[in-house]
């Protein structure tokens, strides 16, 4: 990092963080284009996050629109890849930059702006901000009204947000309805690309204590990925490798 030079960017262009918009003083020695306030801890996030594999696109221009389309599809894929292992600090950089070229190249009443909402709602419902990503997820039934014709793909990932949002909250019959419009809008329950929705609603119907349907829908996950029952009427989706099965099929949905 090297202090904050005016010459890097454009005149009257407001220099803040990269993470918490507040006034910048330091600013990536690699790049020049990007700046962070001075708490060490924020750049060194956004490096992890997603700096260090986008820096070498910053050298020779800041932001053409090629540059912007392939800065968004690098953050997409980043926040994507980090939300699968769970690293949901680690995806938020990435998210959040992702929303902001977003804005750059297609503009800020632009569809394309529910995809970044959607990871930003995702990893703060990993990181227990519940009251932000309820409101990034109505930032996406905004757009959804006002563009219907892509309802049905973004409808379908909304769903799986708002049920993991309300079971993270304890609203479990609001997250099976969620989960329930999720699995059903495409592929129904016999289908890999919904098995990872499908457990997560067979999850909230376990802990509502009816164990008729939890076994019965368990049964439909066993027929799907082709796995048989334990001694204790419980999948082997609790080994390492099937929830890989699972993980991988919920967030494949992402890049339809």
């Amino acid at each position: 990092l090297i202090p904050t030079t005016p010459l890097a960017f454009p005149k009257g262009m407001k220099k803040v963080c990269e993470l918490c918009q507040s006034p910048a003083c330091l600013q990536c020695a690699m790049c020049t284009a990007f700046c962070y306030c001075g708490h060490a801890e924020h750049q060194r996030a956004d490096w992890v996050g997603i700096h260090e594999r986008i820096c070498k696109l910053f050298v020779p221009i800041h932001k053409e629109t090629k540059s912007g389309l392939e800065v968004i599809e690098i953050c997409t894929l980043v926040a994507q890849s980090k939300l699968f292992e769970g690293k949901h600090q680690e995806a938020w950089p990435a998210a959040l930059l992702c929303l902001r070229y977003t804005e750059d190249v297609h503009g800020p009443q632009s569809v394309h702006q529910a995809h970044a909402f959607l990871l930003l709602a995702e990893a703060n419902i990993g990181l227990g901000n519940l009251a932000l990503a309820a409101e990034l997820l109505s930032q996406v039934e905004w757009v959804l009204l006002e563009t219907p014709e892509c309802r049905n793909s973004l409808l379908q990932r909304l769903n799986g947000n708002f049920g993991c949002l309300h079971a993270a909250t304890g609203n479990l019959e609001d997250a099976r309805f969620y989960f329930a419009n999720d699995v059903n809008i495409f592929f129904g329950v016999n289908s890999t690309f919904t098995a990872g929705s499908l457990f997560l609603m067979v999850d909230v119907f376990a802990k509502m204590k009816k164990t008729v349907i939890t076994r019965s829908l368990y049964q439909e996950i066993r027929s799907v990925l082709n796995i048989e029952y334990d001694e204790d009427y419980k999948l082997h989706l609790k080994k390492r490798h099937v929830w890989g099965i699972l993980a991988m099929n919920f967030h494949r949905r992402l890049i339809l």
